[in-house]
């Protein structure tokens, strides 16, 4: 029977998919479960409901050792702040269906780990070794979460205040964590009394205290009941969350939990890349930026099964937030903006997702943090592409799911282009505004990842997509050079008037590209001698001009984006930027173009080009 199930699972369950198969086995359970009580009933010889019932139960033991009992019954020795934790934990266990408890490693670990096992047999416990820490502490404890309580056995923390930090999170709702806490050292800034004294007295508004940060106000109010004594700590925690996961975590995730959340498609093995092309900078001086090189981290296509998707990229298994929800995985804290933040490792979501649609099938992930904008669209999103052609020759029914813009009454036409120009017909496209429940799911690490790096092997989705896309302008006459003119409400030139007529002096057309069909846009680019413009998205065409360009970029000095110089460094682009003071420190700040400072350096760059 286990052979025919392992071969019926390896030929039948890729063709009918995770959910159906998930149903047939849990029929299958159901039809043993009930030929096994027929097989008892019969051995019994009734026919009487009642008197199966009564004979089941006849079978179970009328008594159960609680924890305390077992203990010491077994005379098991264990550390005095696990031996006075049973009691709660008599209390919680029997209270909960199938209940999860995670041991970390220390004295007394495999003791309680027995005791456990003993009393609640249906508990699945996860045995976290005693050198798990940090990235790998939180994957093992996300991989088999959340938990109904979370128990530290080691008597010796270094920091068990940043302990409790980065755990708490991954108990579910009402789970407990329990801590030993010594009364030595009460005003240790890592010890645990200061820390779980300022949440008690943050949650309940005592005084003028106020948190140092949202975390510390999240903690505080997710800590909920809590029990101290001589010896030990035990906090119950109040909310639900998500743990977040990193690229470079995922890939440990898959090989703990085998093919139940997905496999690893497709690999591209991490680069470094030196950009060649040519940077000045022009403020009341003119330097030669010195581009370091680009670390392209490793590329995976994976695919996932019975995922949930929100609008905003948010994709979520279980109680794991996975990578794909974060356009930018290599900053220090992941955070998208559709999720609430509560933790550096967790997160809610903002979204309803109690009532998904249910996608049956294989989809592309192409949704977005900002679905519909043009920016986005030609950086991030278009870098995923490099998995469409073997995710498609494994699936050959794989669609593409893309988030639909606010307000947008389909998918915009730059969209259907770009997606058409890799052989993606408009059929194949699932417009979603909603949360949807998807079969399988196929992902994509992006090529492209502003401000960290660039792949240079994104250089051919950009030539297919500019080629085909540009070969469908309609014909009209283009201006060899140009400037792209911004009328956002965000990072504004406060004296556009005065720099374009400085531009349109020097034979330059002033014109707004998104005023154009798409295919116009990228033909304007591509046989553009010189390309003119505000920092912005307007410039993002750039990517579909296989000669390199020269490229004049206006821009305010708290601008932190690069996404035109990543583009540059892969095409080849020569270019100058030249920095205005700001308004204001933030990157979107309004500001003015000073004509006695950077503007000497782009009188004499103009004059050069004449």
């Amino acid at each position: 029977m286990q052979v025919a199930r392992r071969v019926a699972a390896n030929w039948m369950k890729p063709v009918m998919g995770e959910r159906v198969w998930g149903a047939l086995r849990r029929f299958e359970l159901r039809i043993r479960r009930l030929f096994r009580r027929w097989r008892f009933q019969e051995a019994q010889g009734s026919t009487s409901k009642l008197d199966l019932v009564q004979a089941e139960q006849a079978r179970e033991p009328t008594s159960r050792l609680d924890l305390v009992e077992a203990a010491r019954a077994s005379r098991l020795a264990l550390p005095q702040h696990l031996h006075q934790l049973l009691p709660e934990l008599d209390q919680l266990l029997p209270t909960r269906r199938r209940p999860r408890v995670a041991i970390l490693g220390g004295q007394g670990a495999e003791g309680i780990a027995k005791l456990i096992r003993q009393c609640y047999p249906g508990t699945k416990i996860n045995a976290v070794p005693t050198n798990c820490r940090d990235s790998a502490l939180h994957v093992n404890l996300a991989v088999h979460g959340p938990y109904d309580a979370i128990i530290d056995a080691a008597l010796d923390r270094s920091n068990p205040a940043q302990l409790y930090r980065d755990i708490f999170f991954h108990l579910r709702r009402g789970g407990q964590l329990g801590l030993a806490a010594p009364r030595t050292a009460p005003h240790d800034p890592q010890g645990l009394w200061p820390l779980i004294s300022r949440l008690i007295k943050l949650k309940n508004a005592q005084g003028e205290l106020s948190p140092e940060n949202a975390d510390e106000a999240a903690l505080s109010q997710a800590t909920s009941r809590v029990v101290i004594t001589e010896n030990y700590l035990l906090a119950t925690n109040g909310t639900a969350s998500l743990a977040k996961l990193r690229e470079s975590e995922i890939a440990q995730v898959l090989n703990a939990m085998g093919d139940r959340i997905g496999t690893l498609l497709d690999e591209v093995k991490g680069e470094t890349f030196q950009p060649n092309n040519l940077i000045r900078d022009h403020r009341r001086e003119t330097t030669i930026r010195q581009q370091r090189p680009l670390e392209v981290p490793t590329l995976a296509l994976r695919e996932y099964y019975d995922v949930l998707c929100l609008p905003g990229q948010v994709v979520i298994r279980n109680n794991l937030l996975l990578p794909e929800t974060y356009r930018h995985f290599l900053y220090p804290r992941l955070v998208n903006h559709v999720t609430i933040e509560i933790a550096p490792r967790f997160a809610q979501v903002r979204l309803e997702k109690d009532k998904p649609t249910q996608l049956a099938g294989s989809y592309f992930h192409f949704d977005s943090e900002w679905p519909g904008h043009y920016g986005h669209v030609l950086s991030e999103q278009m870098s995923r592409l490099w998995g469409w052609e073997a995710a498609k020759a494994r699936h050959p029914d794989l669609k593409v799911l893309l988030g639909k813009r606010p307000g947008a009454s389909g998918v915009q036409s730059f969209e259907a282009a770009i997606l058409d120009a890799v052989g993606v017909a408009s059929a194949d496209i699932m417009l979603v505004d909603g949360p949807v429940r998807v079969e399988r799911l196929v992902a994509a690490t992006p090529m492209f990842s502003m401000p960290d790096y660039v792949s240079p092997r994104i250089a051919a989705i950009w030539n297919v997509i500019g080629l085909t896309v540009g070969a469908q302008a309609d014909g009209r006459p283009l201006p060899k050079r140009f400037f792209c003119g911004r009328n956002k409400k965000t990072r504004l030139c406060l004296n556009s008037d005065a720099v374009e007529e400085v531009f349109a002096r020097a034979g330059f057309e002033i014109l707004y590209p998104a005023d154009l069909p798409f295919s116009s846009q990228v033909a304007l680019f591509q046989q553009a001698d010189v390309v003119a413009g505000y920092v912005g998205s307007a410039l993002f065409t750039l990517c579909f001009c296989a000669k390199p360009k020269r490229v004049l970029m206006v821009a305010p000095e708290p601008y932190k984006g690069n996404n035109e110089c990543l583009i540059a460094a892969v095409l080849g682009h020569e270019m100058d930027v030249f920095w205005s003071n700001a308004n204001g420190p933030e990157q979107n700040s309004h500001y003015y173009f000073d004509f006695e400072r950077e503007g000497h350096c782009l009188r004499e760059v103009l004059a050069d080009l004449a």
